[in-house]
């Protein structure tokens, strides 16, 4: 399908976006941190050049403006004109922030915090000793304009000379490379009619098309203009177009017969150095003068860095700052091709393969029905496919994967503006970044992580002089991290701060009438109160909390996702917070078992073992539970005939799956029989029936009968075996 509209250039412009702007926060926590190289500054660099290069397309003039004087700022750090100190680090850090706070606001709209923004904005012109535009000056009557003097050259650059509206004309000669460079003619001209573009006249001579070649360069547009605004105020647009076409521009109208009677005298001022005019809009002749003029306040100023009128078809300066380019003459690095496919594509695969997958379960359990012993072709060719629909799913899966570092990435902005609110000095450190999920669990995951995030903020970590007087740094520090387990991911976010106070949780509770008071809660129960809907322990309500749906919304959020979300309190020393997450929503691998005459799935990822039970090897305990004596070791015992009411006829449970509960230890299942290893395509049971404590989705066997996929430390936890193990001890 062809992109042909302005809503599809703009939702590729805010994908980049993304991508940019994690590959700049990363750039800026190296800097920040006292690392990173020169590399580190020029990847920082282009980042900002992008999206301003990307914004001025689409005339997010918010967006331009202050990625003008971030890029302005970053061109002098790397030319080592400004001493990259920490100081200078911390405003771009903010900046940075801003940046995305911008390219948010241009995505979405709403409302934007523009004191922040302007704050951000004159400490980065500070920083790099830059001047603040000068105010525009009061709009004179239509019915009283004042008439250009024919004499005094210097007013074709006084913006209250020009007219009420300028008629200009913008000639665009195609440089060998301008399509090679991802540009677009027809995507350009559609973005200038916001520009005040109202005439194009298309290329005159092409040649026959068997012998057109678009990439030869050469190629003239001739673009009119109507518009209230100063050719000038293109600066910011034409700007990235300056690498690959040759721009000129001449004034029409009244403006060309005001530039033909002024007499340019050698005396005429010259452009200031600090704002020259961009290559981009270099006049055609000293008759488009007032390309020269300064820019008003909303348009884009010109970069420092200007390059001069004639074309470049070739910049070596710019392939040098693009990886893979070796100056030296060495080889060049081979950079990965990637492709940017809709995830809807994705997703009609992957249900594909699922299908697939039981298609192939259901051909094995027919065939190993029937007596194959005396054809071997045909074995070898069931063996055949399922080895290729495994490598199938896996290629499948290894698709849709993606490192949780696109979330992860946004946190320390999170961070930082809570440190800014609520006057607390915090880092946080990121581990496990490149580990990879599947991209339905990360997209999902920003919501959760933000509101943890603030949670520790707000409710864990003390005020300075608070953890001054404990001990502690004056800084607090938030880890979070992630890693594979098996078939699940975990994440992990834990801070150094004060802990849950159980004593006023419990109380607020027995408050809000969410348990009695005489009732007997354990240190864990009392902690898990804060998942509870509607539960703040905040004195009063404010931005960050105080309203009860922060941790209320993780647990729902995390539920929905197959996962768990658990904690360990340790109070006066910190919070930890686990979240386990499936690795993929599609397929898994599993063991399957049976209980009575049902049939189960046990994630294959969390059985250790399995073995037979022996007389003897079972004891039972003063609360009645049982618990199985294993290599020196007792294991809690858990019948699943009994968690699970299966009704049905009577088998002896002489079968015992270890499996890692990975919060809680090991713990045996007792089972009927052990029927073998498959591999299962999860159905979500909640979304087609409703959600069932201990169990995590269903599966469709071979035989077409469907089978419930058990979430194994949620059915140990419903039941107590945690607590029937510390009886024991």
């Amino acid at each position: 399908m062809a992109i042909d509209d302005a809503d599809d250039y703009q939702a590729i412009f805010f994908s980049e976006c993304a991508e940019l702007l994690v590959d700049l926060q990363e750039r800026l926590d190296e800097l920040l941190d006292g690392g990173g190289s020169v590399e580190t500054v020029n990847a920082a660099f282009r980042a900002v050049h992008s999206i301003k290069g990307g914004a001025a397309a689409f005339g997010f003039r918010d967006l331009i403006a202050f990625a003008h004087v971030f890029e302005t700022v970053m061109d002098q750090v790397r030319s080592s004109s400004l001493e990259l100190t920490q100081e200078v680090c911390t405003v771009l850090v903010r900046a940075g922030d801003v940046i995305a706070i911008l390219v948010e606001h241009a995505r979405d709209g709403g409302s934007l915090p523009e004191e922040r923004v302007a704050r951000v904005l004159a400490e980065l012109r500070e920083t790099g000793g830059l001047a603040a535009p000068a105010e525009k000056p009061p709009e004179k009557p239509a019915a009283a304009p004042t008439p250009t003097p024919p004499a005094a050259p210097a007013a074709a650059a006084d913006e209250e000379a020009l007219p009420e509206f300028h008629e200009f004309r913008v000639t665009l000669t195609l440089g060998e490379n301008f399509l090679f460079s991802g540009h677009d003619p027809l995507k350009m001209i559609r973005a200038l009619k916001a520009h005040g573009l109202s005439r194009v006249q298309a290329p005159a001579a092409l040649a026959p098309p068997e012998t057109l070649d678009l990439h030869g360069g050469g190629l003239v547009w001739t673009l009119d203009f109507e518009s209230d605004a100063p050719p000038a105020a293109l600066a910011g647009f034409f700007e990235i177009y300056a690498h690959a076409a040759e721009i000129t521009v001449t004034p029409l109208g009244e403006a060309a017969e005001a530039a033909a009677q002024a007499v340019p005298t050698p005396a005429a001022p010259a452009p200031t150095p600090a704002a020259p005019a961009p290559a981009a809009l270099a006049p055609a002749a000293p008759t488009a003068a007032p390309v020269a003029a300064p820019a008003p306040p909303s348009a884009v100023p010109a970069p420092a860095r200007a390059a001069p009128a004639a074309p470049r078809p070739e910049p070596k300066a710019d392939r040098a700052e693009k990886p893979g380019t070796d100056e030296a003459g060495g080889d060049k690095p081979k950079l990965s091709k990637s492709l940017r496919v809709e995830l809807p594509r994705i997703d009609r695969l992957v249900n594909l393969v699922g299908e697939i997958v039981i298609t192939q379960a259901v051909m094995a359990q027919k065939l190993s029905e029937i007596d194959t012993s005396g054809n071997l072709e045909l074995g070898h060719a069931v063996e055949s496919m399922t080895r290729q629909t495994r490598e199938l799913q896996e290629s499948v899966m290894a698709i849709r994967a993606q490192p949780v570092k696109s979330v992860f990435q946004r946190m320390p902005r999170v961070v930082r503006d809570l440190s800014d609110t609520l006057k607390k000095e915090a880092r946080l450190v990121l581990l496990g970044e490149h580990t990879e999920v599947d991209t339905t669990v990360i997209e999902e995951l920003a919501e959760p992580l933000t509101h943890m995030l603030r949670n520790s903020m707000d409710h864990g970590l003390e005020y300075p002089d608070e953890r001054r007087a404990a001990g502690k740094p004056e800084v607090g520090t938030i880890r979070l991290s992630a890693e594979h387990r098996g078939e699940r991911v975990i994440i992990t976010i834990e801070d150094d701060g004060r802990g849950i106070n159980r004593e006023r949780v419990l109380s607020k509770a027995i408050e809000k009438g969410l348990v009695q008071p005489d009732e007997q809660l354990s240190p864990e129960d009392i902690d898990n109160l804060i998942f509870h809907p509607g539960f703040s322990t905040a004195a009063e309500i404010s931005s960050v909390s105080g309203r009860g749906v922060g941790m209320d919304v993780v647990k729902k959020k995390i539920q929905m996702l197959g996962g768990r979300c658990t904690l360990k309190n340790i109070p006066g020393r910190g919070l930890k917070f686990l979240i386990t997450l499936p690795l993929t929503l599609a397929v898994l691998d599993g063991m399957t078992i049976c209980v009575g005459d049902q049939r189960f799935i046990l994630p294959l990822s969390s059985v250790v073992e399995a073995l037979r039970v022996e007389g003897g090897t079972i004891k039972g305990l003063p609360n009645g539970s049982q618990v199985m004596f294993l290599r020196g070791q007792y294991l809690p015992l858990i019948s699943l005939r009994q968690r699970l009411s299966v009704d049905g006829p009577v088998r002896q449970e002489d079968m015992a799956i270890v499996v890692d509960t990975e919060t809680n230890g090991q713990v045996a299942l007792l089972v009927d029989e052990l029927i073998g290893q498959r591999q299962v395509v999860l159905k979500s049971l909640e979304a087609n029936f409703r959600r069932v404590e201990g169990v995590s989705g269903a599966t469709i066997l071979g035989d077409g009968r469907v089978a419930l996929i058990l979430d194994v430390p949620a059915l140990v936890t419903r039941g107590g075996a945690s607590q029937s193990m510390e009886t024991f001890h």
